[in-house]
């Protein structure tokens, strides 16, 4: 086998931590919101992500840090989801089909981001620091851009209540986000069937 170069171990080995490091921020994001900031342990973290509790300690200074990671974590990762696709529509009925299917889909394998949207008192870091009603404050913002533009083109219909339909919209993508992520109950919403459905119906409720 050849040997590597002086610079390639480095980059294996930056790979690897980064690796790793996401495996602690999903491990994380599952055990907080099944659990709760106080209920979680590093313990069931670090033997979700397979690894060992100090290790879990070489990553993150402690379980605040771990939380401010993770949300940070989830809410870049639904930006990276979601911003592309809203950015390559080309009419605001695109960007509004974008927006919500990509937000469904993103959050359906997450359900940290959910408990972030639900805006759930678990998992709010106290303090000072910005939290993640930011968040939750522009996605709100970007709806009503979108569906204002789209009034405004003739896409949407006229007499569309903008504030109040990003709130139900918001209210309603959320809905079927928890549902997504319940086990019980005989409504099942998972499915990419059901997404598309999803689009479909607020489409129906906003275009001309």
């Amino acid at each position: 086998m050849a040997s590597s170069s002086p610079d390639e171990a480095p980059r294996r080995r930056t790979s690897r931590g980064a690796a790793t490091e996401q495996r602690i921020l999903d491990a994380a994001g599952e055990c907080f919101a099944e659990r709760g900031f106080q209920q979680a342990r590093f313990e069931e973290i670090a033997k979700r992500a397979g690894v060992s509790r100090s290790l879990l300690y070489a990553y993150f200074d402690s379980k605040e840090d771990l939380l401010r990671s993770v949300r940070d974590y989830a809410l870049d990762g639904w930006r990276a989801a979601v911003q592309p696709a809203i950015d390559a529509a080309t009419t605001s009925r695109k960007k509004l089909e974008a927006m919500v299917r990509h937000t469904l889909r993103y959050a359906r394998t997450r359900p940290f981001l959910q408990a972030i949207l639900a805006d759930d008192g678990r998992v709010v870091i106290l303090g000072p620091e910005p939290t993640s009603r930011e968040a939750i404050s522009a996605w709100r913002d970007r709806l009503i851009e979108i569906l204002r533009e789209g009034v405004e083109a003739a896409e949407f219909r006229q007499d569309l209540d903008v504030d109040h339909t990003a709130d139900v919209l918001r209210a309603f993508q959320l809905g079927v986000i928890d549902r997504m992520h319940r086990d019980d109950g005989p409504i099942d919403v998972s499915r990419e069937e059901h997404i598309e459905a999803a689009v479909r119906l607020i489409l129906d409720g906003t275009i001309r």
